[in-house]
């Protein structure tokens, strides 16, 4: 038996209607209850393909299986079945040429006058829907970051000392000079006298040597991060609002 929460599910979820066969029928548009027992009885089909009228499938014997309601009855049982008034409205005598199409007995209060709504003793099982405002995130690309080493030459001057030697004459009366120079006092007598000759002394100079050594001088280090933000998201949204009026 469908429960009225399956019912209430399948009508909310445009559950549909599979013959024993598997075929589909359409999609649940009304589920007809009985007042008494709260049992459901009648399963509106709604019209499967344009033109086409919607159909009464009795509830009984039907089963539920998720968003599928399966009847025991073949495709074209259901479809050569005797459709509902236009106005929505059918009697006991609709009532009873439906039960004996399918092969079911005649209800015990066939025969009256009364004309209803839906099945006799019934309510109909109305849906009230509104749209409800759901927000979520979309990841996409925001741009790219392009991180280039490149090499800049740049021109360093420093000062550093440098040595060189030079050669000076100087001319001492021997009185002064004294007659001989003590070995370690860094003069180097050369020639004898009255010889002749040519003596070559050797200058030296220092000069800048320049070398390049390749030192690590910073570390850069990239980070990402993820920033989260508050945003408002605003939109409009439709509900259905249900009134009775009662007809004079």
């Amino acid at each position: 038996m469908i429960t009225q929460e399956q019912m209430i599910q399948l009508i909310e979820t445009k559950g549909h209607v599979h013959t024993d066969d598997g075929d589909d029928l359409g999609a649940v548009e009304q589920i007809f209850i009985d007042d008494s027992t709260g049992r459901p009885t009648w399963i509106l089909v709604a019209a499967g393909t344009p033109g086409s009228a919607a159909v009464l499938v009795p509830a009984p014997g039907a089963t539920v299986d998720s968003r599928t309601v399966r009847v025991p009855y073949s495709r074209d049982l259901i479809e050569g079945s005797p459709r509902m008034p236009e106005d929505g409205r059918f009697g006991p005598d609709e009532e009873q040429q439906l039960l004996r199409h399918y092969g079911h007995g005649v209800p015990a209060h066939a025969g009256t006058d009364d004309s209803h709504d839906a099945v006799p003793g019934t309510d109909t099982v109305l849906t009230r829907s509104e749209e409800q405002l759901r927000v979520g995130t979309v990841t996409r690309e925001t741009g790219t970051i392009r991180v280039s080493k490149y090499i800049v030459t740049e021109t360093v001057t420093e000062t550093f000392p440098v040595r060189r030697e030079e050669l000076r004459v100087e001319h001492l009366p021997m009185e002064d000079a004294g007659e001989a120079t003590p070995p370690d006092s860094g003069v180097t007598r050369i020639g004898t006298p009255f010889d002749e000759g040519e003596y070559e002394i050797v200058l030296y100079e220092e000069r800048p040597v320049v070398e390049l050594e390749i030192v690590a001088v910073e570390r850069i280090t990239l980070i990402r991060e993820t920033i989260t933000e508050a945003e408002e998201v605003s939109g409009e949204v439709r509900k259905e609002v249900l009134e009775a009026t009662e007809g004079h």
